[in-house]
């Protein structure tokens, strides 16, 4: 779901709530989209959306430079206290972050 812009529209705000219920209504989980700034970061997050992405968390990046992000993740993941008993980490790209306890 993009969300870029509806801090300005209240129709798009309502949108995106409704998506959300809707969505989660039918267990499944969100990305929001386009999330440019700490307002719309601050909004998702407050509406229940499970994941966002956009500007605001990273600019886009290629593969190559996804695969050294989650490996350099993986490798710090495998050092960590407790790590041959703990869950894996669920790694997503730098520029898509969880938003709540999903």
């Amino acid at each position: 779901m993009f969300v870029t812009g509806m801090r300005d529209r209240d129709g798009d705000r309502v949108i995106v709530e409704s998506t959300l219920r809707m969505a989660h209504a039918l267990n499944l989980k969100v990305i929001a989209e386009g999330v440019e700034t700490e307002w719309e970061a601050r909004f998702v997050a407050e509406a229940g959306c499970d994941y966002a992405q956009g500007f605001h968390y990273s600019a886009a990046k290629s593969g190559a430079e996804c695969l050294r992000w989650m490996t350099a993740c993986n490798s710090i993941a495998a050092n960590r206290p407790g790590a041959a008993t703990a869950a894996p980490l669920q790694l997503h790209p730098p520029y898509l972050r969880q938003t709540s306890g999903s």
